[in-house]
């Protein structure tokens, strides 16, 4: 399952020319379709909120959340999933004890994980350090808009 969503990411989310049409958008809460999304401010890191969007993939509505760090592109994508889809495979990381599956495609990085009924992947050319580092944080966020 993961590989295809990777994929689309890459095919959806790295063409420079659709991300300057987005809208600016905020950090914070969003949701829409059926998604409950937490919209993570790395502006501290120096990376920025370019915009978002849902869209499709592999017939669920999926989150697609873009930034930039200088000319560096990181894709954060929100994808719903069920008891009986197929279990996230690859290289298995632990990150302040929480584990990620790691995956190179095409020279991107990309760092995947599961919490409750959601696949959450980030996708970049950033490295591992600084993508843990990302999706560390917005497992943070998440956990303390839960708690309010």
């Amino acid at each position: 399952m993961a590989p295809a969503f990777i994929r689309q990411a890459l095919c959806v989310g790295l063409a420079s020319r659709f991300f300057r049409r987005l809208p600016r958008s905020r950090a914070g809460s969003a949701s829409g379709a059926g998604l409950r999304v937490t919209v993570p401010d790395f502006s501290a890191a120096g990376i920025h909120l370019i915009g978002a969007r849902l869209a499709d993939a592999r017939a669920r509505r999926a989150a697609y959340l873009f930034y930039e760090k200088g000319r560096t592109l990181l894709s954060v994508f929100i994808v719903p999933i069920t008891a009986g889809d197929a279990q996230v495979t690859g290289r298995r990381t632990d990150c302040r004890g929480h584990e990620y599956v790691m995956h190179d495609v095409k020279g991107y990085r990309t760092a995947l994980w599961t919490e409750g009924h959601a696949l959450f992947g980030l996708v970049s050319a950033l490295d591992y350090d600084a993508l843990l580092e990302c999706a560390d944080h917005l497992r943070v966020e998440r956990a303390e808009r839960s708690r309010l």
